[in-house]
């Protein structure tokens, strides 16, 4: 859902021109806010039977994203995922784990993956990544312990156009695991997976979840066929953790044991890192779409952080309900009363909202010429891009929470 950004001990200056503020705290909390230097120690994660790995945050510029946080380390079989220490917020549940899984278990036990596409499948993650490494170990971790793996995620060929069908997808998953996966297509013809057929492969790949509508309705019979001969169940798609899913909230009814994989516990951590009140301040940038599904995270967020800066689609549900003009084909329906609850938050928290002063847009898509669009001056024209001066107000705070990424449709 989130990165965790640690930014090197630096203090800039913030260029105001560019960015507007809604909802500021005081004068003198305003003006602190450049001025704070941000923390030159990363978090430190223990883990009382594993010796875990630092996990020092790398943080680049980019087009499309503005800030990125990159972990790196050497993955070896002895990996073990970072874990949180045990005194956690007590405002996040206790999640079992696959960590504290016994492995003798996992004998001949049929497991299925909820994985996470856009780490496993995306181009912007790298071999190198912590995400890659922790998502690729938790299907390893499987076969090593003997149980056979029923792999299963949505995708979209926009983020990948090598992802055709669903054979394309367990070609490049082959590669990246360096396990035999081999696409089985039962659910378009509501057959459940045969248990004989596992000889076959290491690892078998179902259809692309996106598209069956009974995926987002969390429809009981396609959950039941989906869980159809599952032991375990192991959720490692933390980034759709906030919806409910047949592959993630009714599979975990039918299967006698249900737990987090390794990279969704990595990214458990960071949220628990987020929740501890112990830095200030700390801001959220908050980006992707449907608001109104995301509002009960976001009210969350609202009441914790010194700050939000909206970017992607919510940026422009926030401008809607502050009462600019937004395009119709911008709006999402239904999420203008969550937006200004939002609103509220922030003002009776006395915290800004922060959002660009402008927008590169065009329009015409196949045009090459981009002018820049004041806020307050939108128009049907297709919006591009972000102001990149957004960037130099984060650069003095403690930490960031990054949820989701800067596209636009």
């Amino acid at each position: 859902m989130g990165e965790l950004l640690n930014l090197p001990e630096l203090a800039v200056p913030i260029n105001r021109q560019r960015l507007y503020y809604y909802g500021c705290p005081t004068p003198s909390k305003t003006h602190a806010l450049p001025l704070l230097r941000a923390a030159a120690k990363s978090p430190s994660f223990s883990d009382k039977t594993v010796q875990s790995p630092k996990l020092p945050g790398v943080v680049q510029s980019s087009f499309q994203g503005g800030l990125q946080a990159v972990d790196r380390f050497t993955s070896s079989p002895d990996y073990k995922a970072a874990c949180c220490d045990e005194g956690g917020s007590e405002a996040i549940p206790c999640i079992q784990t696959l960590r504290e899984f016994p492995k003798e278990k996992l004998m001949s036990k049929v497991v299925m993956v909820r994985f996470d596409s856009t780490v496993l499948l995306g181009e912007e993650w790298g071999p190198c990544s912590q995400s890659f490494c922790n998502a690729v170990y938790t299907i390893r971790h499987l076969r090593e312990g003997g149980a056979r793996v029923v792999i299963t995620s949505d995708w979209s060929n926009r983020t990948r156009s090598k992802l055709v069908d669903v054979q394309s997808v367990a070609n490049i998953l082959s590669s990246v695991l360096e396990l035999k996966v081999v696409a089985v297509q039962c659910m378009s013809s509501a057959e459940p997976l045969k248990i004989e057929g596992f000889e076959r492969a290491d690892v078998f790949l179902l259809e692309n979840l996106s598209e069956f509508k009974a995926e987002v309705a969390n429809c009981r019979k396609f959950a039941e066929l989906l869980s159809s001969g599952v032991d375990i169940f192991v959720n490692d798609s933390f980034s759709s953790s906030h919806k409910v899913l047949a592959s993630t909230v009714g599979i975990a009814r039918s299967c006698y044991a249900s737990m987090a994989g390794f990279h969704f516990e990595k990214d458990l951590c960071i949220l628990k890192e987020v929740a501890k009140p112990d830095k200030k301040p700390y801001v959220a940038i908050i980006g992707g779409g449907n608001l109104r599904d995301k509002a009960a995270a976001l009210y969350f967020l609202a009441s914790r952080c010194d700050g939000l800066v909206f970017i992607g689609m919510m940026l422009f549900q926030i401008l809607h309900a502050l009462g600019h003009y937004v395009p119709s084909n911008l709006i999402e329906r239904g999420a203008c009363k969550a937006a200004l609850h939002i609103i509220q938050i922030a003002r009776d928290r006395n915290i800004p909202i922060l959002y660009p002063k402008d927008f590169w847009c065009m329009n015409d898509p196949h045009s090459t010429q981009v002018e820049v669009i004041p806020v307050h001056s939108m128009k049907d024209s297709e919006v591009l891009t972000l102001d990149h001066d957004i960037f130099y107000v984060l650069l003095g705070l403690w930490f960031l929470v990054w949820h989701n990424m800067l596209l636009f449709p």
